[in-house]
């Protein structure tokens, strides 16, 4: 038997703090913060950029809600990382 899941969808992300993205996911209410600090420390150099607070603000929503990015492209999360952090973060009400 073969169990196929949907990827996650985030429909909109904002700041909430340093680190920290607020995420709202295509079918679910409300938004959850994201704390991102320990996935930006495992990147060491590459991912150390976005622990400056005017890179880190410029987040976006992209691949058709799959992944959010900086620097166009250049730094990403994709959505399921970024679902399992929320859901080890206490975010359980996430589809």
């Amino acid at each position: 038997m073969v169990v196929r899941t949907m990827t996650p969808r985030i429909e909109n992300v904002s700041i909430a703090g340093r680190a920290v993205l607020r995420v709202k996911w295509k079918g679910a209410a409300p938004p959850v913060d994201v704390d991102l600090t320990g996935w930006i420390a495992t990147g060491g150099e590459v991912l150390a950029v976005l622990t400056d607070k005017e890179i880190f603000s410029k987040a976006a929503v992209s691949n058709y809600g799959s992944a959010i990015m900086w620097d166009g492209g250049k730094f990403a999360i994709d959505a399921t990382h970024l679902m399992r952090l929320a859901n080890e973060q206490g975010h359980s009400a996430i589809p």
